[in-house]
């Protein structure tokens, strides 16, 4: 799915041409979902994640270390 899509292009031209003080302008936050999506497709991205969930699981994990954590993050 996208914003620009056939359908989509012909209805937002017909709204700006019916209701000239509609500014015509793609949803950035739909626009950010569909680039992490595909950011998150590459084999670097993945990695990244997986190497932070392995740290969070640990982090979690460890009632010492995670409370340690907790206190850094409290401080800045």
């Amino acid at each position: 799915m996208s914003d620009s899509g056939a359908n989509i292009k012909l209805a937002r031209h017909q709204i700006t041409e019916k209701y000239p003080h509609i500014i015509n302008i793609c949803c950035i936050a739909h626009a950010i979902n569909l680039i992490s999506k595909d950011i998150c497709k590459t084999s670097f991205a993945n990695k990244v994640l997986c190497q932070c969930m392995i740290l969070v699981k640990y982090f979690k994990s460890s009632h010492f270390l995670g409370n340690i954590l907790l206190c850094i993050n409290k401080k800045y």
